[in-house]
């Protein structure tokens, strides 16, 4: 599995994120949440995420990250609801 995470960028479980803004698949390793459910996350507006567009020529890709900081507080605001 970290085989096929490495060969499509993914973040590995094993390595520590300790940077400010984090990609989905990062943020999903820190969190412990989904993925996709990162995603809807970031759709639905429940986690704020910034847009940042593709460096190559013609490309209309755009990736989104999200501030650690803004993370951690949607965990502490969730996990806190969850008692």
């Amino acid at each position: 599995m970290a085989a096929i995470a490495e060969q499509k960028g993914r973040a590995k479980p094993e390595e520590r994120v300790d940077k400010a803004w984090l990609r989905p698949d990062e943020a999903a390793v820190y969190s412990g949440i989904g993925l996709t459910r990162i995603y809807h996350l970031i759709k639905t507006g429940a986690l704020p995420s910034a847009r940042v567009p593709s460096n190559k020529p013609r490309s209309n890709r755009v990736t989104h990250h999200i501030k650690r900081a803004d993370l951690d507080a949607f965990l502490e605001e969730h996990m806190s609801l969850a008692k």
